[in-house]
């Protein structure tokens, strides 16, 4: 019994949390994109719609496998209702729906979902650098398991069945840490054919990558565009010194004892077939790192940088934030783990890492909401969400008051009984 169940009545509300999480997508945008991809085309039941909520079920309660996934939702299926899901989803069905829709649908979906909230994404304390539109660019494998890999010598897979993975290629904005760019290749492919995405940034905007992406024809062409890049500079690389920068400048405030520039060049490096050069920056730097003990010690970094203007440690400190985009993979790795695929399928894989990605945005919303009244942690956020994805209860009042349940409610509940105790052994 509740000690006052008008205090707590707010707290259970009409539709499940998966339901109230889905209303940060516009069922017109959704409808506008199957659309142009002509996706429900012909197709009587198991829409654009109803394919993501069943995609975005799966990757939130991390079923492991499409019969497993079938199992739940025909066990909820009376709940499926306030989801616009009013039959029973077949196993043939969803997997039919797994190979056939394109991709590109998800796709269009994640990108309709940042465009509308781009401006309650944004955290200036995610961004540690002086700079405005930081981006980070940089990719990820994600290993397939096992059962695909399965007789798949096939020398035309495009997607990276004979290495075990696919690569997803990156591009983050710093302040909003969720991707806005996104490409996928084989697992194999360099990182460096990929340049191109940064190309596509606005005008002076930045950009934080590692040393992999090294093409200087790429660079040249960043800077041309007025897109400033930040990168560590490959050791074996030929340069001209053009000048040496010998009065850099220091930012105010900036500890000299602990971190500070050793050399700061003007530089020209030769492009391969072009008779131009490119004009960059080159600068050592000596930092401060922290190993896996948390014991700090110095290591010597060199930079590049097509940006001539800015202090040699806000270039450093540009290159720091890259690490947001390292921990925007982990994020993902750990709270909508990619090991279990519903399909063996191209189409089927790169569905599910999109969903994965919208799943990812979606929550993050929902945490950026809650850090306004509770300090949460992401995985935090996800663990609660998980465990009551399908229970009538306002997700965002609970992640506002955790402990009203726990203020309010008198007495305990009885213990859970078991097989032991049913036959009366005490443990």
């Amino acid at each position: 019994m509740y000690k006052d169940s008008k205090k707590l009545s707010g707290v259970f509300v009409g539709q499940p949390v998966l339901a109230q999480i889905l209303k940060y997508i516009s069922k017109d945008d959704i409808e506008s994109i199957a659309s142009r991809h002509k996706s429900d085309r012909y197709v009587k039941k198991f829409t654009t719609h109803d394919h993501l909520a069943s995609l975005l079920f799966g990757v939130m309660s991390f079923s492991h496998s499409l019969r497993e996934l079938v199992i739940i939702l025909a066990a909820e299926q009376n709940k499926l209702l306030h989801l616009s899901i009013d039959y029973k989803v077949s196993r043939t069905t969803f997997a039919r729906a797994n190979n056939s829709r394109n991709p590109k649908v998800f796709e269009g979906i994640y990108h309709s979902i940042l465009r509308r909230h781009r401006h309650f994404l944004r955290d200036s304390h995610l961004c540690k650098a002086e700079v405005s539109r930081l981006y980070a660019l940089d990719s990820t494998t994600i290993t397939l398991f096992s059962d695909i890999l399965k007789g798949t010598g096939k020398p035309s897979y495009a997607d990276g069945r004979q290495k075990g993975g696919i690569k997803a290629h990156t591009v983050i904005n710093v302040e909003e840490g969720v991707p806005c760019m996104v490409k996928f290749s084989k697992a194999a492919k360099g990182d460096v054919k990929f340049m191109g995405m940064a190309a596509k940034l606005p005008k002076d905007s930045f950009m934080a990558m590692d040393k992999a992406y090294s093409d200087h024809a790429m660079l040249e062409k960043l800077s041309k565009r007025s897109i400033w890049y930040v990168s560590r500079l490959k050791d074996n690389v030929k340069y001209k010194v053009l000048k040496v920068l010998d009065g850099f400048k220091l930012a105010p405030g900036w500890d000299t004892a602990r971190e500070r520039v050793l050399r700061d060049d003007v530089i020209s490096v030769s492009i391969p077939k072009k008779r131009n050069r490119h004009i960059c920056r080159r600068i050592e730097y000596l930092g401060i790192v922290k190993d896996r003990n948390g014991k700090e010690h110095e290591k010597l970094f060199v930079f590049s940088t097509n940006n001539l203007k800015l202090p040699a440690q806000t270039i450093a400190g540009i290159y720091r934030n890259r690490w947001q985009i390292e921990l925007m993979f982990k994020s993902i790795k750990q709270n909508f783990p990619l090991k279990y695929f519903y399909g063996e399928s191209v189409n089927a894989i790169k569905n599910q890492i999109w969903a994965a990605l919208i799943a990812c945005i979606l929550l993050t919303i929902v945490h950026r909401e809650a850090l306004k009244k509770q300090k949460w942690a992401f995985s935090n956020v996800v663990s609660l969400v998980r465990r009551l994805l399908m229970n009538y209860i306002d997700i965002h009042l609970i992640l506002a008051s955790p402990n009203m349940f726990a203020d309010n409610i008198r007495g305990r509940p009885p213990p859970e009984r078991n097989l032991f105790s049913l036959a009366g052994i005490n443990l």
